[in-house]
C-alpha cells in the first residue's frame, strides 16, 4: 500500500517492558497494512483504522520479522471481525418536490429503500423532501 491509501491508518507500538523486541515491531505493521488493502468483507479495502500493538512474546531462536509480520495479519483479521467491520455503501442526496397528494408514497418509497429524509416541506400544491439515500438501490422518481 502506499502512503496515500494508508493516510487513514495509525500504528501505535506501545509495549511495556520489551515483550517485542524493536526489530519485530515493523514486521507487525506490516502485517497489519497487508490486510488493508483487501479486508474481510468480500475484498474491499479497510477504510479508518487504528491499530495498537500492546504486548507480545519471542522467542531467542524461532521469532523472526516474517513470523511478526504473519501474527501482525492475523491479528489484524481478527480484530477487523470482532470490531464487526461494515461494508460502506455510496450515498447521495436527493431533493424530490411532487404534487401533495403523492408525497406521502414517495416517502414510504424511499424509507423502504433505506433512505432518510432530512428536510420536508408543503407548498400550496406541491411537496419537497430532501433525503439521503443508497445509490445502490436509488431509482429516479
Amino acid at each position: 500500500m502506499d502512503d496515500e491509501e494508508n493516510s487513514d491508518f495509525e500504528f501505535i507500538a506501545d509495549i511495556k517492558g520489551g515483550s517485542v523486541p524493536k526489530e519485530y515491531i515493523p514486521g507487525v505493521q506490516k502485517g497489519i497494512e497487508s490486510v488493508l488493502g483487501t479486508g474481510v468483507i468480500a475484498g474491499f479495502p479497510v477504510l479508518g483504522m487504528k491499530a495498537t500493538l500492546v504486548d507480545g512474546s519471542y522467542h531467542d531462536v524461532d521469532s523472526s520479522v516474517m513470523a511478526f509480520e504473519i501474527a501482525g495479519r492475523a491479528a489484524a483479521r481478527e480484530g477487523l471481525r470482532k470490531a464487526g467491520a461494515r461494508l460502506m455503501e455510496p450515498l447521495m442526496q436527493v431533493d424530490v418536490t411532487c404534487p401533495e397528494e403523492y408525497m406521502g408514497d414517495v416517502m414510504g418509497d424511499m424509507n423502504s429503500r433505506r433512505g432518510e429524509a432530512s428536510r420536508a416541506e408543503e407548498r400550496t400544491t406541491t411537496a419537497r423532501s430532501e433525503a439521503t439515500i443508497t445509490v445502490v438501490i436509488y431509482r429516479p422518481y
